[in-house]
């Protein structure tokens, strides 16, 4: 009897040891343990690098799948694959289910493969995987393409902006509901003229990519929307600024070749006087203005009556030792040395949700900001900082709005003098030759202008023409038309181009 028991224990162990080493052989397989890398209608060779790039500088360690897409084995032009310096395999992709160590390369200013980075790579048959270390520099990202033939044809015109309120209904019983509501951004672009085709949805927060692999037609275009609870499930709220990427693909379940993305879009609260010129003993307005409309929860009871919407409350802190103070009307409490001021942005109840199809929610909001010194400005009185937020809000959907930071506005107060000129901000570039800035013309986006680690003398890109045109000076930054950016370097201009 023992002797049978402790057989069947021994067969027993012997079970469990060899279920162990299944469940740890399939845990280490990287064909079943793995990752899947974001951004990838970014990563093409096809894309050029837009108003985010991609940073694979802070990507954790690991085996990726990149869908069905693989790494291209040929060099990428600069400022492709959503980069700076995208990385390409310097080799060839492993036959199936052989693994193998690979190595990729970063192209460089005036070198296809800058530097070397050893990886590993496995063939799991129908896809890839890859072993991905960070890369040294935030401008720098993995590339991957599709195997398909495809025309590197891209929608057209794609943008982002407010389309509609969507109200969530909960019904308590007995009468008693609550509508919730939900702010929806579409992506907008003009289709191409093969209606057969199918096009890839990506939407970004900041450089967040938050929704991926909507898929619509050029028949239901409509349902590119990202909603605010897209946005709040990336722990993102309003004051950021957002863009979708369009890509076609030849079928629902394709991987797309070619994409487009949108301008960036500001959702939220915009301040349109970030800096206010106030001449001693007077006033300006401060103003601000909602790019997506603000709504909070309506509760119903069986009378029909519904309780009126809550207001969204910005807070503006001003330190009275700055001899600022607002409006009596807008002030809400004052102390010796600071007060609180509110500016009351209208919300609509679900009965009133007519509004927010019309452009009354777009009502620009201001408050004055006076000073009350009437004799000399102190220098170091002379230029004051206002802190905005809100308060928090109430409702699910709302709470995009709910305790955010607004941009600061600077007060620029001055006596009998002409008030002082806006600063401009300079801009910091890398300290390594192969994170080096790469400027674009708008117009030829495909042709990059490079810049190295010891530029100092002022420049600034002006992409008004179809030809790049660089402007010297070298005393500070000027901002041109038609540009975004500001660059401080030293360059030597010969016929448009900028030579290292």
């Amino acid at each position: 009897m023992w002797l049978c028991l402790s057989k069947l224990k021994n067969v027993f162990l012997m079970i469990i040891v060899a279920i162990w080493d299944v469940c740890q052989t399939y845990e280490d397989d990287p064909c079943t343990s793995y990752n899947e890398i974001s951004d990838l209608l970014k990563r093409s060779p096809s894309y050029n690098q837009d108003v985010m790039p991609l940073c694979d500088k802070h990507l954790t360690t690991g085996w990726y799948r990149a869908g069905y897409l693989k790494m291209p084995t040929s060099p990428p032009a600069l400022g492709s694959c959503g980069t700076n310096y995208p990385v390409w395999l310097n080799g060839d992709h492993p036959s199936t289910n052989e693994m193998k160590n690979v190595t990729v390369c970063k192209v460089g200013t005036a070198n296809p493969c800058s530097q070397e980075i050893d990886i590993s790579v496995k063939n799991c048959s129908s896809y890839i995987v890859y072993q991905l270390p960070q890369v040294n520099c935030c401008n720098s990202a993995y590339c991957f393409e599709s195997d398909q033939k495809c025309t590197l044809d891209v929608p057209k015109d794609p943008s982002v902006s407010y389309y509609n309120l969507s109200w969530n209904r909960k019904d308590f019983g007995r009468g008693f509901s609550r509508y919730d509501p939900s702010v929806n951004l579409i992506c907008r672009f003009t289709p191409l003229k093969d209606d057969s085709l199918f096009y890839d949805i990506s939407w970004y927060v900041d450089d967040l990519e938050v929704v991926k692999g909507q898929t619509v037609t050029s028949h239901t275009l409509d349902h590119a929307l990202l909603s605010a609870f897209d946005i709040l499930k990336k722990n993102k709220t309003a004051g950021s600024m957002i863009h979708c990427v369009v890509g076609r693909k030849p079928i629902e379940d394709g991987s797309s070749c070619a994409a487009k993305a949108s301008p960036l879009f500001f959702a939220g609260i915009k301040v349109l006087t970030p800096q206010l010129y106030i001449k001693k003993g007077n006033s300006a307005d401060l103003k601000l203005q909602l790019t997506i409309p603000y709504a909070d929860e309506t509760f119903v009871i069986p009378a029909g009556y519904a309780h009126s919407a809550q207001e969204l409350i910005v807070i503006v802190n001003i330190s009275t030792n700055t001899l600022l103070e607002c409006d009596r009307d807008y002030m809400v409490y004052k102390r010796n040395d600071f007060m609180i001021c509110e500016i009351r942005i209208e919300g609509y109840s679900y009965q009133e949700r007519g509004n927010y199809g019309t452009d009354v929610w777009k009502r620009i909001y201001s408050m004055s900001i006076h000073n009350h010194n009437y004799g000399d400005v102190a220098l170091s009185d002379r230029v004051v900082s206002l802190q905005l937020r809100t308060r928090s809000t109430h409702g699910s959907g709302s709470r995009i709005f709910s305790n955010i930071k607004l941009q600061e506005i600077q007060v620029n107060i001055y006596s009998d003098q002409a008030p002082p000129k806006p600063t401009v901000p300079s801009t910091t570039l890398p300290t390594s030759d192969d994170c080096a800035a790469v400027i674009f013309d708008t117009s030829t986006p495909s042709t990059p202008m490079m810049m190295t680690k010891n530029m100092t003398t002022s420049l600034t890109s002006q992409a008004a023409t179809t030809k790049s045109k660089i402007i010297l000076n070298k005393t500070k930054c000027k901002k041109r038309k038609r540009t975004r950016f500001y660059f401080c370097i030293r360059v030597r201009v010969l016929r448009n181009l900028v030579l290292v």
